[in-house]
């Protein structure tokens, strides 16, 4: 008897419920908030980390460009020294084979961070493609997770590159003559910094190679090609 006035009860709660919501038009309210505030949501994260990385990079150009300047004011006083010591050298030939070695390692110096820097464009290129065409997947429904992480590297990769090769490019190579008898060690010292400095660099340039070859992979992997 009581189970039976138990489901009588329920039973009338329900057609009530129903009742109430089909004359006033209301129903349950759905969990979370709706499909337009969530998007306006994302649009503002979005808009809101877009200016948190302009202002990083912002202030990365603004560290950088002040310790060029620190380097060239640095370098323009040895090249002043430089100038000196080749003025007072005897050997008209040694001075100006000094002269033209010098003109040459800026050359070679110069050309080299071009050719960095023309790598880092192209990879640079391939990224924004990368990005364009992980869209589209996500737009089909696929988990494009691990496309944006290897991304992600991949652009970090790419900048910490590019910041070394500014760096390189504003370096300096100038021959420290110690003696007019010297002159041979001297020359091969700043030839092998410079040989050096430019694999540093290089290592960086290939590490942001690496690091877009890994994302368009995890692309491959995403569109089924892999």
């Amino acid at each position: 008897m009581i189970k039976r006035i138990l489901m009588g009860a329920a039973l009338s709660t329900t057609l009530v419920s129903g009742a109430f919501a089909q004359e006033y038009g209301t129903s349950p309210a759905p969990m979370g908030p709706k499909p337009e505030i969530r998007k306006e949501m994302r649009e503002a994260r979005k808009e809101e980390n877009q200016a948190a990385r302009e202002a990083m990079q912002a202030g990365r150009k603004e560290a950088m460009q002040a310790l060029v300047k620190e380097r060239k004011d640095d370098m323009q006083a040895r090249r002043e020294e430089f100038k000196a010591r080749m003025g007072a050298l005897k050997d008209e030939r040694k001075k100006t084979a000094i002269g033209r070695i010098d003109a040459s390692i800026a050359k070679v110096n110069a050309e080299t961070a071009g050719r960095f820097g023309e790598t880092l464009d192209r990879l640079t290129a391939a990224l924004a493609k990368i990005a364009t065409r992980s869209d589209a997947a996500k737009a089909t429904g696929k988990d494009i997770t691990t496309v944006q992480a290897a991304m992600a590297a991949a652009q970090t990769a790419i900048a910490s590159s590019r910041t070394a090769v500014v760096m390189q490019a504003a370096k300096s190579y100038v021959i420290t003559i110690s003696d007019e008898k010297n002159l041979r060690a001297d020359v091969n010292t700043i030839r092998e910094t410079l040989r050096a400095d430019l694999k540093t660099t290089q290592d960086t340039v290939k590490a942001a190679r690496d690091a877009a070859r890994k994302a368009g992979e995890a692309l491959a992997v995403v569109e089924g090609r892999a």
